[in-house]
Order: C-alpha cells, then structure tokens, then sequence
C-alpha cells in the first residue's frame, strides 16, 4: 500500500514535468528571432543619463 502510494506520489510529480518539456517551445529560437542578422549595421543610439 505504502509503495502504491509512493509511486502514485512519484507520477504526479513527474507527468506534469515531462508534458511541459515536449509541448514548450525552445526559448532559445524564440529569443535569437530579434536580433540583428550577421552583417548588419547596428544603429545608433545614446544612453540619456
């Protein structure tokens, strides 16, 4: 009973986890869609202090 119990323990922790990991999108191609192209001038700009 009591392995039961740890093991029904043990799914719910991990089930959620493993859905999260297939159905997220890569967070690394959503952030390098903003940058600058190789090549390309950077614009310019100031820090206003």
């Amino acid at each position: 009973m009591l392995k039961m119990a740890v093991l029904m323990a043990a799914c719910l922790l991990v089930i959620p986890t493993v859905h999260a990991q297939t159905t997220e999108q890569d967070a690394d191609l959503q952030y390098a869609t903003n940058m600058l192209k190789p090549g390309t001038v950077a614009p310019d700009f100031t820090c206003p202090l």
